[in-house]
């Protein structure tokens, strides 16, 4: 668990920032909401920014199985699941 302040915050440590991409990803791919509201969201990050989390993690979800598994729970446990 990261706390909110760090993952709105600026730090691009992994423990930080893959917590940050996969709400990115999930706010536009779940709620879909618009790029620029999940930057501002995110402390203030430009939608190009989201646009490549989002990317990123659509990408790392075709080879990692670990995170489809923790994206599965977090949708899951969010009332998220299809």
């Amino acid at each position: 668990s990261v706390p909110k302040s760090e993952v709105v915050g600026e730090s691009r440590q992994r423990e930080c920032m893959v917590p940050r991409q996969v709400i990115m990803y999930l706010a536009k791919t779940r709620l879909q909401m618009s790029l620029a509201k999940i930057g501002e969201g995110v402390g203030k990050r430009n939608h190009t920014t989201v646009l490549h989390s989002v990317g990123r993690i659509a990408d790392q979800l075709k080879n990692d199985r670990q995170l489809l598994c923790d994206l599965n729970a977090i949708t899951r446990e969010a009332g998220f699941a299809r």
